[in-house]
């Protein structure tokens, strides 16, 4: 792997995990048990998702993440600690050694299935209605966290056809703006939590004029979104994408 490109995800690995520790030291353990658990699972993902390690420690980021899942009667708070206690592990471990583990690679998660679109839609469905319910009980801190999450989660885990992973991973590039922007490409955002409707109007015509002859019922749902903050743009967005035909008749 190029070695600035090497260096710039170290320095985000660390980054991730120091902000997701802070994060987590602010809210209720026992209150906002759930909302730390999208936190965790959320930079789990995210690691795996950008800095790509292999060996190992790839494997030990994906065995604390399949035992999260686990229906192993554990409270929630056990597993969090879990969660915990696999990210400052990774924290500890000296840039060297993590270097050993970082390759350059074609494609970021191993998907061999692929999955049905009801089964896609329900993931949806059933996460926006948790979205609703701490927007309800004014837990504002934990909402953009759990939209990141849901775009990473339906990655990692839900096989998809080519168009709607490209949707999926243009709203992954939109929670991670700095990263991207370290790697040398242009700003989805005018300033600071503001998007730019322009440039993400101009990426989703592109993505989906690259797939309108194999699903003739697409259609550019650009304008449609909601651009007033990021919180409405996240929500009219999975709320399209799950409505969505991927009909080739």
């Amino acid at each position: 792997m190029d070695s600035n490109l090497k260096d710039t995800k170290l320095r985000f690995f660390r980054e991730w995990i120091d902000k997701t520790e802070q994060k987590v030291s602010i809210l209720p353990t026992q209150e906002q048990s759930g909302a730390i658990a999208f936190v965790w699972l959320g930079l789990l993902l995210r690691i795996d998702y950008f800095v790509t390690p292999r060996g190992k420690l790839g494997f030990d980021i994906y065995e604390a993440i399949s035992a999260y899942y686990l229906d192993d009667n554990k409270l929630i708070e056990e597993k969090n600690d879990a969660l915990q206690k696999a990210s400052i592990k990774l924290k500890e471990l000296s840039s060297q050694k993590l270097s050993k583990n970082l390759y350059p690679v074609k494609q970021t998660f191993d998907i061999f299935t692929s999955n049905n679109l009801d089964e896609i839609r329900s993931f949806i469905d059933e996460t926006l209605a948790k979205i609703i319910w701490y927007k309800e009980h004014k837990y504002e801190e934990i909402i953009l966290t759990i939209y990141e999450y849901q775009a990473l989660y339906m990655l990692y885990n839900f096989g998809m056809n080519d168009c709607l992973r490209e949707l999926v991973q243009l709203n992954v590039r939109l929670h991670n703006t700095d990263f991207y922007s370290a790697l040398g490409m242009s700003s989805m955002y005018k300033s600071e939590g503001v998007l730019d409707s322009t440039k993400i109007s101009r990426t989703i015509k592109t993505i989906l004029k690259t797939y309108d002859r194999l699903y003739p019922h697409l259609y550019d749902f650009s304008d449609s979104l909601n651009y007033e903050s990021l919180e409405k743009f996240h929500h009219s967005y999975f709320n399209v994408i799950k409505s969505l035909s991927f009909s080739e008749l």
